[in-house]
């Protein structure tokens, strides 16, 4: 698929090293990354959208990729590489899936990731904003998943969130977070209820 995005001349869209897309995007998130452009080229800001849409299968698989970079010990997965993440695991006497279980470990690794499903933080961990938030919580899936943000990365993450304070009165963003390393990005969600662009 071809995005009118892929035009942009300061946000650009990730490629690999192969040069193939890394992002996935649908009309109205290409439109966003559209009209976004416009906004990093009057600040002089050169930056690359990293994310968009996920698939149920890519949020399981990006916690499985976080779980191997962490190392993350668990008593109940022998290897993180080859785990199926939807097999039953027991924990505190109940039966829950793996991902469940490698995912809360992730987060309190201290990497910012929702589950493919909305789900309870088996430990404590620190968000991004800082706050220590107790296990327990519950968690809904990603705004990616939702197909209502992306993440934009560069060199400097707070000209990033100048460039989309300032895009925030013309288009419809709800909110953006910064989340530095290991996420080093800035978190986008949008308000699809706005219509299209």
């Amino acid at each position: 698929m071809t995005y009118k995005s892929e035009s942009n001349k300061f946000l650009v869209l990730a490629r690999g090293d192969d040069g193939t897309l890394k992002v996935e995007l649908d009309d109205v998130l290409d439109g966003y990354a559209c009209d976004l452009d416009s906004f990093f080229i009057a600040e002089g800001v050169r930056a690359t959208l990293t994310s968009a849409i996920r698939s149920r299968e890519k949020q399981l698989n990006i916690i499985r990729q976080k779980a191997i970079d962490h190392a993350l010990i668990l008593p109940q997965v022998s290897d993180l590489e080859t785990a199926d993440l939807e097999q039953p695991a027991e924990w505190n006497g109940i039966q829950i899936p793996l991902w469940h279980i490698v995912w809360s470990g992730v987060l309190s690794a201290g990497e910012m990731v929702n589950p493919p499903e909305p789900a309870r933080a088996q430990f404590e961990y620190r968000h991004a904003d800082g706050r220590l938030i107790p296990a327990g919580n519950l968690v809904g899936i990603s705004s990616h998943q939702k197909k209502e943000a992306i993440d934009i990365s560069g060199p400097s993450l707070v000209k990033i969130a100048g460039v989309i304070e300032k895009a925030k009165a013309k288009l419809p963003i709800r909110s953006y977070l910064i989340e530095p390393k290991p996420q080093n990005c800035v978190h986008i969600a949008f308000n699809r209820a706005n219509g299209t662009v």
